[in-house]
């Protein structure tokens, strides 16, 4: 029987099958869309019996690394599954891991998509599997005749290892699979997540700092290395190699030494009405924006929003990360979205802004310098609004008329 007779709509889904010598053929090939939307359509009201049978039973889990792999929710639902019978079996035997998901590399990794978080830890690569495999992935060197060693080889290598984690982890199975509808996909993006908003302490004895940073998920495909992010804003390390140090450390330290207080402002849905009440109350707000985080929606917006609106109290200092070969590469590609995200702060004189600050050094003197401008503009302002005590006026002076009435 044909690939293509497998995937007959009168047949049931079940009953498809990959050959089992895995061999690839193109009219595999073609029908694989096909197979994929009758697999979602079968089991999006409830899983199919045979699959949910494999689920409780099977102790180790092969997944294929492909692109439709992941965007397809089923296969994530059913990794989830898994996944959290691995979970449990690793945390009633106080255990640190269980290698029971096996990933198969099919095409060359560069031609993955951002693999979701779920999988990102997995190991897809072995030493003891040929290199061809490593470097070009399994769909290469099934196509090729001069591979087939290393095709066998990877079957041969491939069950030992099966073997191997399967005798190690004798996985037991699972009572019942929980209802489909009831199981979330291991692939599904998770939308950004910002620290939630938290009510800071106001006056002019502190001063705010508002981390436009994105955390280390956020950033993963921005095409910035990602070891300079962390958990949070305050995290981020812009000047690895050459300085180790958080800029939430470099900012703390500023704060100190003239004397005031420090607070972090959150990044989130409220932050304009949080600038609004800093600026009511006479408190120096401080924004980092590093520029790779506005290629993230959620922050673009913020920031988008805070334009133009002439807070007297507020500051941006946008920070350039990296080296100074990063640096020149990076400006060429974002400055128009610097550049048009701020665009009406850009041309606001009684805005403290500063486009480019491009070391720790100058992080310490901008932000020095920033915290000493606008309490300068505060005092100023204040001067402007300052309560007149009516009772401090001068009498005005009476002129006396030759008529002996008075001017």
């Amino acid at each position: 029987m044909t690939a293509m007779q497998r995937l007959h709509p009168a047949q049931p889904i079940e009953e498809f099958r990959v050959p089992q010598d895995l061999r690839y053929n193109w009219e595999y090939d073609a029908a694989r869309t096909r197979l994929m939307r009758l697999y979602e359509n079968a089991k999006r009201d409830q899983w199919d019996a045979t699959v949910a049978e494999a689920l409780r039973t099977t102790r180790v889990l092969l997944c294929l690394f492909t692109r439709p792999y992941f965007n397809s929710k089923v296969c994530g639902q059913e990794f989830e599954v898994f996944r959290q019978r691995v979970a449990q079996y690793v945390k009633a035997n106080n255990l640190q891991h269980a290698p029971l998901i096996i990933p198969v590399l099919w095409h060359r990794a560069d031609r993955l998509p951002a693999l979701p978080k779920a999988v990102v830890d997995l190991q897809y690569t072995y030493d003891d599997f040929s290199a061809v495999y490593t470097q070009e992935g399994l769909e290469y060197i099934m196509r090729l005749e001069k591979h087939r060693d290393d095709y066998q080889q990877f079957l041969i290598r491939m069950a030992a290892l099966i073997s191997d984690v399967t005798t190690a982890h004798p996985l037991p199975p699972l009572a019942a699979v929980p209802p489909l509808k009831n199981v979330p996909s291991a692939f599904a993006p998770k939308p950004a997540q910002i620290a939630p908003p938290v009510e800071p302490e106001n006056g002019p004895s502190f001063v705010h700092f508002a981390y436009v940073v994105g955390d280390r998920q956020q950033l993963q495909n921005a095409g910035v290395p990602p070891d300079r992010y962390g958990a949070d804003g305050r995290s981020w390390k812009p000047y690895v190699p050459e300085v180790d140090r958080p800029v939430g450390l470099i900012t703390q330290r500023v704060a100190t030494d003239v004397d005031l207080q420090h607070e972090v402002l959150p990044v989130t849905n409220t932050l304009i009405d949080q600038l609004r009440k800093a600026d009511e109350t006479n408190t120096i707000v401080v924004l980092i924006v590093d520029p790779w985080t506005l290629k993230v929606q959620t922050y673009l917006d913020r920031m988008m929003d805070y334009d133009g609106r002439n807070l007297v109290s507020c500051a941006v200092l946008v920070v350039w990360s990296g080296t100074e070969q990063e640096r020149g590469a990076a400006e060429q590609a974002l400055r128009p979205t610097v550049n048009w995200t701020f665009k009406n702060t850009l041309i606001n004189n009684n805005t403290y802004f500063r486009p480019r600050v491009a070391s720790e050094a100058e992080l310490r003197s901008e932000v020095t310098a920033a915290i000493i401008e606008i309490r300068r503009r505060l005092n100023e302002r204040a001067k402007l609004f300052k309560p007149v005590d009516p009772a401090g006026f001068a009498a005005i002076p009476q002129v006396a008329a030759p008529s002996g009435g008075s001017q």
